[in-house]
């Protein structure tokens, strides 16, 4: 891997994924919600709804500012 290549994948989605603070909720959602249960596709109902548990859950142990849903425009 060259100094180039890296810059490069600095700007893929994946890498900027990893760089925000709330990473490690937002992967772990989604490895609960499709990586384990060996699923590729959800309803939007399901999804949100797998969503609000999860924030839920995560309110209750770790009792931080975990975001809340916003409405839609």
């Amino acid at each position: 891997m060259d100094h180039d290549y890296l810059l490069k994948l600095r700007q893929h989605p994946t890498w900027r994924l990893l760089c925000v603070d709330n990473a490690p909720l937002i992967i772990s959602f989604f490895y609960r919600a499709f990586i384990q249960p060996n699923r590729r596709s959800l309803k939007q109902s399901e999804i949100t709804e797998k969503l609000e548990d999860s924030l839920f859950h995560q309110r209750q142990i770790h009792k931080k500012n975990i975001p809340k849903r916003q409405k839609p425009i």
